[in-house]
């Protein structure tokens, strides 16, 4: 067995791309071309891919008025996507297109990424439930032609489009571009919220078979600059023009934890006792209000980055960024009357909405270095004020029953701002996040030509929580557990999962005993790692390089704002890869979520199968 040292990039990439380049690498074809003055490289991958579910959906995040009472989650807003597919469905398959086209000019040129899809599963298949979208018809499609673009079944799309040039000026290199462009900052192999928040993502991109890397970050319009001030020291800044929203699970796909949450659906059920369906008909729902989105400018960040060789090679980097939310906050707006019990009067019902907070501020550091045969880099971010979410289901019963929801620790803010007034679904924290990672090679092992591991381990610490106040939690487990008190207007015991009078009209804090607790709510301290590993044989069979992976993360304890660390969460995953001459590639892959108490996504074991053709 031979080591193989790993020499982290200067001043290019982050080691992010370059591990993920090592372990996940596809096609690297092109055809190069002369237009005019152009020299042109056109790289394309077209890539057929289906994803099946592996695992019956639990009943344990399923409301029993979806399932004749067999469920056992505490709310009916959250297990929409999880009906609609059994095991062994099919949930997905996509043909994509994706094609790169750079024109140069020597010192400067244009850079363009076009992407097109189809997904016959999200187009055509009938599922079980339906969603709001569809009126909850079952038995019939989705209903996707309000989704966000890159959510939908079908569609093509502009990604990158830029300009770029490079010059000198006096002796610093100095590179510029403008236009629509990803940008990535940090040294994050795997686990978000970091200082890498400059591009959005594409989480629905990421979650289907055969996804290159390059279709993660999104691209959005900005200027960019770097300059190379020394040789030591290099200057980057950007200012965006252009907002766009992280590309999320929409409302009954696989996927998807929050029924409300997508284009064309647009209230929720209020009840756990009855079908969705029924809810709907009966007005046993909350309307959605227009989504409060940010303007575009003002996003900016500026970075500073200093190669040591004094140091091994050490690579030091500061940053600041001023960024808009891409990922939305629950929030809602009282009643129009004074409150009594406005779940009954559907002329003065409350609307929820989601909004994206303005203005989020951090600060970074981070470090790339080798020590020994190994790779390592780290991060440390700060934000003053992150916009952390308010505990749905508290700030909905507050808004649904009024001060009927005596338990509720939102009700007094509720009451407070007044009839048809605005409750903000979050407060501002200070958050603080570490992680360190580690990459190493070695060369001829277990008869393979080379193994290559990546690991990360991350820390997350909130600080001004508001006492009284719960954060995070999915709202399938319902509010958390409280004292028993004597209700002061019915004069009766009120406790976590009864209330002898609202239980009369099916209403209680928790229908779920079980759920009845303190945990899984957004915690003062949290912790994580990953670890994922592959071997390379090359030429095993006929010209074929065979790639074995194994892909594990584990939350370790504690629960972050989301998406990361939910205590005791644990993930899976094993694929195998067949590539041949760099052009045609399959990969099949089996991923299992197993270990958290509140991890509502913990049925959607997945198996996935896809071919490519890159040139």
């Amino acid at each position: 067995m031979e080591d193989t040292p790993v020499r982290l990039p200067r001043h290019t990439l982050t080691t992010a791309v370059a591990i993920a380049s090592s372990l996940l690498a596809g096609g690297v074809s092109a055809a190069g071309f002369d237009i005019g003055p152009f020299e042109a490289t056109l790289r394309s991958n077209i890539t057929l891919g289906a994803s099946w579910r592996a695992d019956d959906p639990s009943n344990g995040v399923l409301s029993p008025g979806n399932t004749n009472g067999e469920g056992r989650a505490s709310s009916s807003t959250t297990d929409d996507g999880n009906l609609n597919y059994d095991q062994g469905d099919m949930y997905s398959f996509r043909l994509t297109g994706l094609h790169d086209l750079d024109l140069n000019a020597g010192n400067w040129g244009l850079f363009g990424r076009v992407k097109y899809w189809y997904d016959y599963a999200l187009e055509n298949d009938e599922v079980d439930h339906g969603h709001a979208a569809n009126g909850y018809a079952s038995g019939e499609e989705l209903d996707t032609s309000d989704f966000e673009d890159l959510a939908q079944g079908k569609g093509i799309e502009l990604l990158d489009a830029y300009i770029y040039g490079e010059f000198d000026a006096g002796d610093m290199p100095v590179e510029l571009r403008a236009g629509n462009m990803a940008l990535n900052w940090g040294e994050s192999l795997f686990i978000q919220n970091g200082i890498n928040v400059i591009s959005p993502f594409d989480v629905t991109a990421i979650r289907r078979p055969g996804t290159e890397i390059r279709e993660a970050l999104l691209p959005v319009g900005m200027l960019y600059a770097n300059v190379g001030v020394t040789y030591n020291l290099t200057l980057e800044a950007f200012y965006q023009y252009d907002w766009q929203r992280t590309i999320l699970d929409e409302c009954g796909t696989y996927w998807n934890a929050g029924d409300p949450y997508g284009g064309g659906c647009d209230y929720l059920t209020a009840v756990t006792s009855l079908p969705d369906g029924a809810q709907e008909a009966a007005g046993l729902t909350i309307a959605r209000a227009p989504d409060d989105e940010p303007d575009d400018g003002g996003q900016y960040g500026i970075s500073a980055r200093y190669f040591m060789d004094s140091l091994n090679g050490t690579e030091f980097g500061l940053y600041y960024i001023n960024y808009h939310s891409r990922t939305p906050i629950f929030s809602a707006i009282n009643t129009t009357e004074a409150f009594g019990q406005p779940f009954l009067n559907p002329a003065v019902q409350p609307n929820f909405f989601f909004e994206f907070p303005e203005d989020i501020e951090v600060y970074g550091f981070t470090f790339a270095t080798n020590v020994g045969l190994w790779a390592v880099a780290g991060e440390l971010s700060y934000r003053p004020d992150l916009p952390l979410q308010i505990n749905t289901v508290d700030l909905l019963q507050a808004l649904a029953l009024g001060s009927f929801a005596e338990w509720s620790p939102m009700t007094a803010r509720s009451l407070a701002a007044g009839p048809g007034a605005y409750v903000a679904g979050y407060d501002n924290v200070e958050y603080t996040q570490a992680q360190i990672s580690v990459i190493r090679f070695y060369e001829q092992v277990f008869g393979a030509d080379r193994l290559s591991i990546a690991a990360e381990v991350g820390g997350a610490w909130v600080d001004g929580m508001e006492d009284g106040i719960n954060y995070g939690r999915s709202a399938t487990y319902g509010v958390g557990d409280f004292e028993t008190f004597t209700s002061p207007i019915f004069g009766v015991p009120v406790s976590c999962n009864s209330h002898p009078v609202l239980g009369a009209l099916g209403v209680v804090p928790n229908a779920n005993a079980d759920y009845c607790t303190d945990d899984g709510f957004t915690t003062g301290s949290s912790w994580g790692y990953q670890v994922r590993a592959s071997l390379q044989y090359n030429d095993a069979l006929a010209g074929v390089n065979l790639t074995p992976s194994v892909a594990w993360s584990h939350d370790v304890d504690g629960y972050g704002p989301a998406p990361n660390f939910v205590e005791g969460r644990q993930a899976l995953s094993v694929a195998l890869t067949a590539d041949y001459l760099n052009v045609y590639r399959a990969e099949l892959s089996y991923t299992s979520f197993f270990g958290a108490d509140y991890n509502e996504l913990a049925d959607r074991d997945f198996l996935s199968l896809s071919f490519s053709v890159a040139f």
